[in-house]
């Protein structure tokens, strides 16, 4: 901490050495925002992502500020320019639409929402307290709630600029992904067969989930805007509730179902404890069942589809091993987690999906 007093606490912040504010940066954001003079700020650790994350704490409000490196290419600059554009009315539309999003503050001197600035871009908007994910039944329920309300206020946002995502369905864009993790895995001095063959395996199962997904006709499902990366650690809670959704980043065109899976999956994972190998197979039915029951409850004219439940439990084993070989390919383990201790942790998990998906289907029909 910078001063001493209480720290704004959104999610326990962590101490970062690398991630620091001049008092010339914190002059200029409070400045441009019109927050008032800056009394304290902490750096945020927590999650991943480009940007820099800063609490600060004004006289009268907690603000969070998100510090990016900007582009110096002119297209390059004006691509991030129209992606923030779009995140920003996106932030906007569903904060007047009374859910909980917190629209990024406008510049006090012109009608914009972020600050270029020698080659960063700054952006602010209220600091919401809350904690995370309990785990609960009742939390899980709210957040299948919350997503079916969002996706349900998005589609009257005027989303002409969004673009089609790739999702965890896209096979190209996982075929990729292994061929990079084939060619780092090839460079292990050790168990290198091994590994690649646990790959082919991961990648035998995942076309196994995709055909399963095709049969249920997902090309026909219509695309719409959706958040595109539902998870706990996006979403701030009180009192088991949703109060404040994050990270729209991923926002794009694309089948419901696609958040609808990427939910289902995080937040049923039992994760007891900091080895993911000790963690169980199966996921937590009951708060599984409990995401997907708080998505129905919100509007029963909005039901999931018959199709779309069929082809639920295939689509997490998508999110699952798309997730986990993007992670691989790029850094070669997952949080702290090997590549090889991982590929068989997605064995397990997507073998027990596999053999449970007829009973999950049932369950929800």
């Amino acid at each position: 901490m910078n001063t001493t007093g209480d720290k704004p606490s959104q999610r326990p912040p962590q101490p970062d050495a690398t991630a620091s504010l001049s008092d010339s940066e914190l002059h200029l954001v409070s400045t441009t925002f019109g927050i008032g003079d800056v009394t304290q700020w902490q750096a945020i650790t927590r999650g991943v992502g480009k940007a820099d994350k800063f609490a600060l704490r004004a006289a009268t409000q907690d603000y969070l500020l998100k510090r990016r490196r900007w582009p110096t290419d002119a297209a390059a600059s004006q691509q991030g320019l129209d992606r923030a554009a779009f995140r920003h009315a996106l932030r906007r539309h569903l904060h007047q639409a009374g859910m909980p999003v917190e629209p990024y503050l406008t510049c006090s001197t012109r009608p914009a929402s972020i600050l270029l600035h020698s080659g960063r871009s700054y952006e602010v908007m209220r600091f919401v307290h809350g904690t995370e994910f309990a785990r609960s039944t009742e939390s899980c329920r709210d957040a299948g709630t919350r997503l079916s309300q969002m996706h349900e206020a998005l589609s009257t946002f005027p989303y002409s600029t969004a673009a089609p995502i790739s999702t965890c369905h896209d096979q190209d864009t996982l075929e990729r992904r292994v061929q990079a993790l084939q060619h780092r895995l090839t460079q292990s001095k050790q168990d290198a067969a091994y590994l690649l063959q646990l790959l082919d395996t991961v990648g035998t199962r995942y076309r196994a989930a995709a055909a399963h997904v095709d049969a249920q006709e997902y090309g026909k499902w219509p695309p719409i805007l959706i958040h595109g990366d539902w998870h706990p650690g996006n979403l701030i809670f009180r009192d088991h509730r949703v109060v404040s959704i994050l990270d729209f980043e991923s926002a794009g065109r694309a089948p419901r179902a696609i958040d609808i899976a990427c939910g289902a999956l995080h937040f049923s994972i039992q994760a007891h404890g900091d080895d993911p190998q000790q963690w169980p197979d199966e996921p937590d039915e009951l708060r599984w069942f409990a995401f997907c029951a708080g998505y129905d409850a919100f509007n029963p004219d909005h039901v999931l589809s018959r199709a779309e439940v069929r082809a639920l439990p295939w689509l997490m084993i998508e999110a699952l091993i798309t997730e986990a070989v993007g992670a691989l390919s790029a850094t070669g383990k997952v949080g702290v987690v090997s590549a090889r201790h991982m590929l068989e942790i997605l064995v397990g998990k997507v073998g027990w999906l596999e053999k449970n998906a007829p009973r999950m289907i049932r369950v929800l029909e």
